[in-house]
């Protein structure tokens, strides 16, 4: 490679403070007004075999003409869900072990079972009880944006969190 990060962030004149852990192509960076940022540079043809989210050139020579690579040839696997009943089902599921794996002192396996894989199962099929109201979901993740985008379920959740805290005051008892 012929470039730099150092370089790349001269020519597109970030006001960025030094960028700290690099990484091959590229590195996270912290803006001065507090704006965490990472950026990586790939070459033409290692972005064939990426998964990413469609995005826009920032800035490129300009006898370089092909903007096709905006969009992804590799789809990311969907992280929604087709139907309902599979994932409450898992949902539940994921409770029950849970809250199983909590009575047994296995605090940090609960906590992920309950906070984390039953929240993913009804994040997942979130948009086939709402309707989107701020079209730009994360490919990568049901959470990113989710408050943004589903108005009515953002108050629910906050309902939710509101239990799932009380769940670690219980004194479960076999």
């Amino acid at each position: 490679m012929d470039w730099k990060p150092e370089d790349l962030l001269h020519v597109l004149e970030f006001p960025a403070q030094d960028p700290a852990l690099k990484k091959k192509n590229g590195c996270k960076i912290l803006f001065e007004d507090g704006i965490y940022g990472e950026y990586v540079v790939f070459e033409e043809q290692e972005l064939e075999g990426c998964t990413y989210s469609e995005g826009r050139i920032v800035w490129k020579k300009s006898f370089y003409e092909n903007e096709s690579i905006v969009k992804p040839m590799k789809q990311a696997p969907s992280l929604r869900s087709e139907t309902i009943d599979r994932e409450v089902n898992e949902a539940l599921t994921n409770l029950y072990v849970g809250l199983g794996r909590y009575a047994r002192g296995e605090k940090l396996s609960a906590t992920r079972f309950v906070e984390g894989h039953a929240v993913d199962r009804l994040l997942s099929e979130t948009h086939l009880l709402e309707s989107e109201v701020y079209g730009y979901p994360d490919i990568f993740g049901n959470d990113r944006r989710f408050e943004a985008i589903y108005l009515n379920f953002r108050i629910l959740w906050v309902k939710c969190y509101r239990a799932i805290t009380k769940y670690r005051n219980l004194q479960l008892i076999y």
